[in-house]
C-alpha cells in the first residue's frame, strides 16, 4: 500500500501551499466543532472551492468533526451532518463515539476516520473501531513502532495513520485538561494552551539541584527518557 503524505489546512490561503509541496490530502473544518478552534477554517464557499480545488489535483479532503462535544452542542453537530451530507467530503475524521454514531446514521455514505483524540494505542481498540464502521484509525500519538507494527499485524486491513511532525501531547490523548484547568481553555474543545510548554520554577529537591533554573518537566521527550 502506498502511503498517504496527510497535511493540516488551516484557512483558505494555506490549500495552495499544502497541495503544492506534495501533500496527497488534506483535513481541515469549519469554524466550529474541530480542534483547529484557532484557525478562521472552511465554511460556506470556501469548502466548496476547497473541495473543487483539491479534487481537481487529485488529491483528498477529509473533514474535522473532532471535538468532544458537550450535550448543547449536540444540535450544532446535527447541523452540521445535514449540511455537509451533499458535498464531496472524501471522509469525516472524529474521535467521540455519539459524534461517529450520529454520522454513521445521518451520512452514511461518508467514511469515517478515527481522530488520534480517540487515543487508541492497542490492537483489541483498533479493532473496536473497525467493528463500528471506521475506516481509518489515527493511533495516539505516544506509541513507539513496535506498538504500532503489533497493530498492523493484527488488523492487517485496517488503514493506519501516525503524526510524523507536529505537537506531541505530553498527556493523554484527548484526556488531557491541564489547558482547561489552568487556563480554562479547553483541549478537547481545540483551544489547547499548551501548559505542558510553558517554563516552571520547580522547588523542594529539584530546588536544590538546579537553583534558579527554569524546568520544562512536562515536555514529552522528557518524559519518555529523552534530556529535555
Amino acid at each position: 500500500m502506498q502511503p498517504e503524505l496527510l497535511a493540516p489546512v488551516g484557512a483558505p490561503e494555506r490549500l495552495d501551499t499544502a497541495l503544492t509541496y506534495g501533500a496527497d490530502a488534506v483535513y481541515l473544518g469549519g469554524s466550529e466543532l474541530n480542534l483547529r478552534a484557532q484557525s478562521s477554517g472552511f465554511d460556506g464557499s470556501d469548502l466548496d472551492l476547497a473541495l473543487e480545488t483539491a479534487h481537481s489535483r487529485n488529491r483528498r479532503v477529509y473533514y474535522c468533526l473532532n471535538i468532544l462535544p458537550r450535550p448543547e452542542q449536540m444540535p450544532l453537530v446535527h447541523e452540521e451532518l445535514h449540511r455537509l451530507g451533499d458535498k464531496p467530503i472524501d471522509a469525516f475524521i472524529a474521535a467521540d463515539p455519539g459524534v461517529i454514531h450520529e454520522a454513521r446514521k445521518i451520512v452514511p455514505h461518508i467514511p469515517i476516520h478515527l481522530s488520534t483524540q480517540a487515543n487508541t494505542t492497542n490492537p483489541q481498540s483498533a479493532a473496536f473501531w473497525q467493528a463500528q464502521g471506521i475506516r481509518r484509525v489515527n493511533l495516539a500519538r505516544e506509541l513507539d513502532f513496535k506498538a504500532i507494527r503489533a497493530i498492523r499485524r493484527a488488523i492487517p486491513d485496517l488503514e493506519l495513520e501516525i503524526f510524523i511532525h507536529g505537537a506531541m501531547c505530553m498527556a493523554i490523548s484527548g484526556r488531557c485538561h491541564l489547558s482547561a484547568y489552568l487556563t480554562q481553555r479547553s483541549a478537547n474543545q481545540g483551544l489547547c494552551t499548551h501548559p505542558c510548554r510553558f517554563q516552571y520554577r520547580t522547588v523542594s529537591l529539584e530546588e536544590a539541584k538546579r537553583p534558579g533554573e527554569p524546568t520544562w518537566d512536562l515536555v514529552v521527550d522528557r518524559l519518555f527518557g529523552g534530556s529535555g
